[in-house]
Parts: C-alpha cells; sequence; structure tokens
C-alpha cells in the first residue's frame, strides 16, 4: 500500500469481536504473526470482558491493542482501563448510556495514559471527542448517514470535521425508522 500511495496507512485489524471468539492462544498466534506489519493497531482480539486476557495480550505484544466497543458501561470500561488491557479504549456513547458515561470513560482513560477511539457513529462522538484529551481516532461508517440530516465531512481521512450547512446536526423519527431499508 505505501507503495501505490506514497505514505504509510493505518493500517488496524479488527479480531473476532462480533463473532466467535479468538481464544488467547489464538490471539497471541495471530499478533505475533501481525507484528511483522506494524500495524496501528489489533482491534478486539478477546472476549470484550476479558481483561485479564487482553492485559496478558498487549504485554505480550508490541503492536497496541484497542478493545472496548461492546461494553455497556463506566465499570467495565474502568475494569479494563485499569487492568492495563488495551492501549485505546473504544466507547460507544449509545451503548455506554450518553454522552457523560463517555466522558466519565475518558477521564481515567486519560489519567492512564490511554488513547481514545470512539466506536461507530462519528457524528455523536464528535464534540466528546474533542473534549477528550487523548482522541486518536474516531471511527466513521456512512451507512447510518441516513439517520442525519447534515453529514459531516471527513477530508484526506483527518479532522474534517466541519458541517456542510451551519445548523446542529439533527435526526428525524422517520430518518430513524428508515436506516437499513
Amino acid at each position: 500500500m505505501q507503495r501505490g500511495t506514497g505514505s504509510r496507512p493505518a493500517v488496524r485489524v479488527h479480531g473476532a469481536g462480533h463473532g466467535p471468539q479468538w481464544d488467547r492462544i489464538t490471539a497471541t498466534r495471530v499478533g505475533r504473526v501481525l507484528e511483522q506489519y506494524n500495524l496501528t493497531w489489533i482491534e478486539e482480539p478477546l472476549d470484550a470482558y476479558d481483561a485479564e486476557g487482553h492485559a496478558a495480550f498487549a504485554a505480550t505484544l508490541d503492536t497496541p491493542i484497542a478493545t472496548g466497543e461492546m461494553l455497556t458501561g463506566v465499570g467495565e470500561h474502568t475494569t479494563l482501563i485499569e487492568a492495563g488491557s488495551s492501549d485505546s479504549v473504544q466507547p460507544d456513547a449509545p451503548r455506554v448510556g450518553g454522552i457523560t458515561p463517555f466522558l466519565q470513560i475518558a477521564a481515567p482513560a486519560d489519567h492512564k495514559g490511554r488513547a481514545m477511539a470512539p466506536h461507530f457513529v462519528m457524528e455523536i462522538h464528535v464534540h466528546p471527542s474533542a473534549a477528550s484529551p487523548r482522541t486518536a481516532w474516531v471511527e466513521h461508517l456512512e451507512w447510518p448517514e441516513p439517520m442525519f440530516n447534515e453529514r459531516l465531512e471527513v477530508r484526506d481521512g483527518r479532522n474534517g470535521w466541519r458541517l456542510r450547512r451551519t445548523a446542529p446536526v439533527s435526526v428525524t423519527l422517520g430518518q430513524l425508522r428508515n436506516v437499513g431499508r
């Protein structure tokens, strides 16, 4: 990819977070093979609630680990952060209960030197991410865009967080009903 683009793209590998989980042995074997590619991170290599396993995995490799997108509360994220389970924390504001819990996760992540990389719907995470001093990435998916009247622009894969119109991001109930149709 670098030869084709002239620059080194950020390459992340998503583990088995959404499907059959890798066990600790498989994750370690895969992680060791992937080390040679100097990845940005390996995401969700183990079951989301396996703080001890993630911590052991993170200690084994030089490749950064990202996890947390499947967790549903501040306490679950705090357990991962305190255990040293990842280099990047991936809270999902709708899953954890909103903006306030998101920011309650950002504080201990910052204290422990963990990057923030919020999961899902960039439009929801732009402002709390800007308030989090260690936000490294904000995930962008195109399929939820029909929920919003305005779209956020991504420019050169970077901080092009400007609304195309000067209005707050808003969502209508009709748009929510039609997502994915």
